[in-house]
């Protein structure tokens, strides 16, 4: 069975009776097409147009920065802003029609999430960004972590990855529709569900009549579930299970409440921002004392189901050892929630809630499993980078986990996503087959030649002067005209700081990493230019300049990599406009909330507020 994500937009409208028109965009339609469009929709209709941004993470990685000096009329987010509210001033029959954003991740061809305006991604969720079917591709960075500098700096809409635009003749259309979709069907047909978050509930849905009792089992699950989790609490709140408020059998569809409140992993990863990884790790640690201390806890016993979804694993393999070097006996609970991580939890203030038990169990699962995974996903888990933190590196060992039982556990780990995949041909995990070379930033030295390129200049702390040249990475004919990646190999013969003074450009991706030894680290740099995410800038003076502390102990030379990407004088100062009007809404953002307060709707509003509060506790 191949998976089909091509069709996942529109599956995103059977959540509700949506029905209308649902059209892929090239060029920005005129406010004229759109009355076009809009006359072929009923008054309850939706009409949803959708492309990849042009501006957008993706893009800008892959080297396709979509501008030229010849396409003065961009499809972007802006300009289509633009033509809906010319056509609202352009006809009463137009004048009261309603939008939502929506942006497709990471593509409009293969979405597997629909995140908007309300919910936006959390940082490090957009981590499956390995697509590249055109041409040979350079690495300079990680997208992922792109996507999370422009989430932090407010500037995700105008870089989003795609676009969706749902536009309705009816406000309430738009408001019965979902804040976010997962579309969880990369997986064999039997568990391939979706997820849609709205305002007032969270819904699961089969994704086809193979999948429903999938659905189903979480019914009979929860009461087992809590009864298993009972007493157990984290930062001084008392967890429970997220409950089941509806199930409709027939169809495979269970919803749930819509908590509110931050993750788990959120308050642990400010923690860290703050300087307070140690008291991080000690939370964990006491959560995880508190879960092997439950009292519902039983011998584990491996059987055929077990075997089946996670291997023959042997409790030699996975059993903790106490100060006298004796085996500790393996323990499981009744019912088993796998996916008990601490981006599953959400503190509310008043309790901690466990919102996610897809993945439950009533077989006996090593209870340790479970601790394995609550530390791993925090840790290393997509892409995190919290296990080299000199706080977390020995927390598994604190934990009692030697590094044979965390490999035992990751060998269980890897059985159980096979399993869910099971005869699924999943899309990223063919890119080695159908995609084409992605040469990482670890490999920028093989392709370091002697012929010239590209040219830079330079300047030692000495103030001695050299000029470095370097060569392009070939990316084939099928290169469609694109400016070509120039990578220089520095040698670092002096300590202080080293100035490189780059080509004249306005938009460029630099990459540069320091080297000894063979091993290869990033470098930390200072450049005259402005930050937009990531490892882009765009550059307003003359002679770009990147400044670097260099160590002639801790590195032997820097491998630079610049790109430059074309962009036209309209869409450069439209980039330009929209980062400095985010600017201003971060900078002032206080002021604007001391106004607010202020304000006369504010004071009438607060006895509405204090009593939705007292409401909820």
């Amino acid at each position: 069975m191949k998976t089909e994500r091509l069709g996942n937009l529109e599956h995103f409208f059977e959540s509700g009776p949506f029905k209308g028109l649902f059209i892929g965009m090239k060029d920005l339609p005129s406010k004229e097409y759109l009355a076009d469009l809009l006359g072929m929709i009923d008054e309850k209709g939706v009409l949803a147009l959708y492309w990849n941004n042009p501006y957008g993470v993706h893009a800008i990685c892959s080297g396709e920065f979509g501008f030229s000096k010849e396409q003065e009329k961009e499809l972007s987010r802006i300009r289509m802003d633009m033509q809906i509210e010319l056509l609202r001033q352009s006809s009463e029959t137009f004048s009261g029609i309603a939008t939502k954003w929506y942006y497709p991740y990471p593509t409009v061809e293969f979405p597997v999430a629909v995140f908007s305006d309300s919910h936006f991604p959390d940082l490090g969720e957009c981590d499956d960004n390995r697509y590249n079917f055109k041409d040979a591709a350079l690495e300079l960075f990680d997208e992922r972590e792109m996507t999370d500098q422009l989430l932090k700096t407010g500037q995700f809409p105008f870089f989003a990855h795609a676009y969706m635009l749902v536009i309705a003749k009816d406000a309430a259309v738009i408001e019965a529709l979902p804040e976010y979709t997962r579309f969880s069907n990369e997986r064999q047909e039997e568990m391939q569900i979706r997820t849609d978050l709205y305002q007032d509930r969270v819904v699961k849905s089969a994704f086809s009549h193979l999948s429903i009792p999938h659905i189903n089992k979480l019914k009979e699950r929860e009461a087992g579930l809590a009864a298993s989790i009972a007493g157990l609490s984290v930062v001084g709140q008392n967890l429970r299970v997220n409950h089941l408020t509806m199930l409709d059998s027939q169809a495979g569809r269970a919803e749930f409440e819509f908590i509110e409140g931050e993750s788990l992993e959120k308050r642990l990863d400010q923690m860290v921002e703050r300087g307070e990884s140690e008291a991080a790790a000690k939370l964990m640690l006491a959560f995880v004392d508190k879960i092997r201390n439950l009292p519902q806890l039983q011998p584990f016993e491996s059987g055929y189901e077990f075997r089946r979804w996670f291997g023959d694993i042997s409790n030699a393999m996975i059993c903790r050892r106490d100060a006298a070097e004796e085996d500790l006996p393996v323990l499981s609970l009744p019912v088993t929630d796998i996916d008990m991580i601490p981006q599953n939890i959400l503190l509310t203030g008043d309790e901690a809630v466990l919102i996610d038990y897809e993945w439950c169990f009533d077989f006996p699962i090593p209870v340790d499993y479970c601790i394995f995974r609550f530390l791993y996903y925090f840790l290393e888990g997509k892409y995190r980078q919290h296990y080299k933190l000199e706080a977390f590196e020995d927390l598994y060992e604190k934990a009692g986990f030697t590094e044979a039982t965390r490999q035992n556990f990751l060998m269980m780990e890897t059985h159980f996503q096979e399993y869910v995949q099971q005869a699924a041909a999943i899309l990223r995990n063919e890119y080695d087959m159908y995609g084409k070379p992605l040469v990482r930033r670890w490999q920028l030295q093989s392709v370091l030649l002697n012929a010239k390129g590209h040219e830079i200049t330079v300047v030692y702390p000495s103030q001695h002067e050299e000029i470095i040249s370097s060569v392009p990475l070939d990316r084939g004919e099928s290169s469609g005209g694109r400016q070509e990646v120039y990578h220089y190999k520095i040698p670092i013969t002096e300590n202080g700081e080293m100035i490189l003074i780059l080509p004249n450009v306005r938009l460029l991706r630099i990459g540069i990493l320091s080297v000894m030894g063979g091993r290869s680290k990033e470098q930390e740099f200072l450049s005259n230019g402005d930050l937009l995410a990531g490892c882009v800038y765009s550059f307003e003076n003359v002679q770009p300049k990147l400044s670097i502390d260099t160590s002639v102990s801790s590195a032997s030379y820097l491998m630079l990599s610049l790109e430059e990407i074309p962009a036209s004088a309209d869409a450069f100062g439209e980039i330009k406009g929209s980062i400095e009007e985010y600017r201003f809404l971060a900078e002032n953002r206080d002021k604007q909330l001391e106004a607010l307060k202020n304000s006369t709707s504010w004071k009438l509003t607060k006895p509405l507020r204090s009593l939705r509060k007292d409401g909820q506790s």
